[in-house]
């Protein structure tokens, strides 16, 4: 337990310290805040809290799926603490640790992270398809995003491809002697499939990125952008959809790219333009959830002193 602390913190501040890094320096950032009014500023960080906030609650929901008894501050609480340890490969584990610190097995606490990626995951296809029906920049990118998703859904769904890769991760899980949790995994996944527990999560999801969409909105008003809102939400949910599949954490680069590449094509801005503009609403996105987690991890994140009512982590 000692060395899940100290990896939890060296994830904390090193997620920190590489939003510092690739966000709060360079041209364009400083550029696109001397051309912006201030006045939407308030706004773009309320609707950055409010996409965290819902998040944090889709959290809760889905973990007190697993653990019915839990105190709904202790996944709220993983939740944020884990923000920072996103800047990094890999740092949606950190939220598993997280959870382990409290008590929790790592099998079952792995599952409702792994379905609110998916969730995400859902929402951006949707938002996608719907953006390359009237945009043809984005079928390209799109149907490639499908092709991928459609054969590892195939991979799967066909038993006789299914079975290995089941059985490669079953044998991968016993060498590391996760096999008790891979087993643990695989029964809480069909209660988080629950349709009453997905349709809100989905709804939440929904409502969280259509606020992150906002703030995109706001910083082409603050800075006196001309593009249509169809063009800026294709701007948004692709390169979305694409940063996922990249093993870049926050999709740092390919995500920023992207954007700009397709607010070029679809908003007929130059160069300068997108890039202030995708500067300043990743500024926002990511780096306001990144100090905020650092803010609950050490001061509000109690370790593992978190698992004191081992009650709360009785198995539902």
């Amino acid at each position: 337990m000692k060395y899940l602390k100290y990896g939890l913190t060296a994830a904390v501040v090193l997620g920190l310290a590489v939003a510092a890094f690739k966000y709060l320096q360079g041209g364009e950032v400083l550029a696109a805040l001397r051309a912006f009014h201030g006045r939407y500023m308030p706004l773009m960080l309320l609707s950055a809290l409010a996409a965290l906030l819902l998040k944090s609650w889709r959290f809760q929901l889905l973990i007190q799926a697993v653990y019915r008894n839990i105190s709904w501050k202790i996944p709220w609480k993983v939740f944020l603490a884990g923000q920072p340890a996103l800047m990094l490969p890999g740092g949606a584990a950190a939220q598993v640790g997280l959870m382990k610190q409290a008590g929790a097995d790592v099998g079952r606490s792995s599952a409702p992270v792994v379905t609110a990626s998916l969730l995400d995951q859902t929402v951006l296809i949707v938002g996608s398809l719907l953006a390359a029906l009237w945009f043809e920049p984005a079928r390209t990118p799109v149907l490639i995003s499908l092709a991928v998703i459609g054969l590892l859904a195939l991979l799967l769904w066909w038993k006789p491809a299914r079975a290995p890769i089941f059985r490669w991760a079953r044998n991968r899980a016993a060498r590391f002697k996760l096999g008790h949790s891979l087993d643990n995994f695989a029964k809480v996944m069909p209660t988080l499939m629950a349709p009453a527990l997905l349709a809100a999560t989905l709804g939440i999801t929904l409502v969280s990125h259509l606020l992150k969409f906002s703030i995109l909105v706001l910083a082409a008003w603050g800075l006196g952008v001309e593009a249509s809102y169809g063009s800026l939400f294709l701007a948004f949910v692709v390169p979305s959809l694409l940063g996922r599949f990249t093993p870049l954490p926050a999709g740092i680069g390919v995500v920023d790219a992207s954007m700009v590449g397709f607010l070029a094509v679809a908003a007929q801005l130059n160069t300068n333009q997108a890039a202030a503009l995708v500067a300043l609403f990743r500024v926002v996105m990511i780096f306001l959830p990144v100090v905020a987690g650092s803010v609950v991890y050490f001061l509000v994140w109690r370790g593992a002193r978190e698992a004191a009512d081992r009650t709360s982590m009785q198995p539902s």
